[in-house]
């Protein structure tokens, strides 16, 4: 049984070190890709821009400058009917289609993959993948 504990160990081990390889080297570490985003067939670990929602991504941050505020963006957001796109995971299954919530936008707005970077454990590091929106981070 200790042997199989320890084995257990080493392969989370090797699979944190392999995660921390991949953010380094400006890789995705996989799950669902963020709005804006989809899985390169040829090249794993990147992702490429899908450009009907990237121009809402774009659109997200641009009117959060002009709103000031999360509140204020996802009532305009909801006024104008903008809804989140609906997309297939790898499976197949439909993800979106609702409309923008609080928290949704709030962590579409923090996250560094659309500004052009990967992060893993609180570290962010340049990625390969282009930025779909290319000012600094809030």
């Amino acid at each position: 049984m200790a042997l199989a504990q320890y084995e257990r160990k080493m392969t989370s081990m090797r699979t944190i070190e392999k995660m921390r390889w991949r953010a380094e080297r400006g890789l995705w570490n996989g799950g669902i890709p963020p709005l804006g985003y989809t899985r390169d067939p040829d090249k794993k670990g990147m992702l490429v821009p899908v450009p009907a929602e990237a121009e809402v991504v774009r659109l997200l941050f641009d009117r959060y400058l002009e709103a000031g505020s999360v509140t204020a963006l996802v009532r305009w957001l909801s006024r104008n009917g903008i809804r989140i796109p609906v997309r297939r995971t790898k499976e197949g299954e439909a993800i979106g289609g609702g409309g923008f919530y609080k928290s949704v936008v709030l962590e579409m707005l923090q996250k560094p993959v659309y500004v052009g970077k990967v992060s893993y454990e609180g570290q962010e590091y340049p990625a390969k993948h282009p930025p779909i929106w290319g000012a600094p981070r809030f």
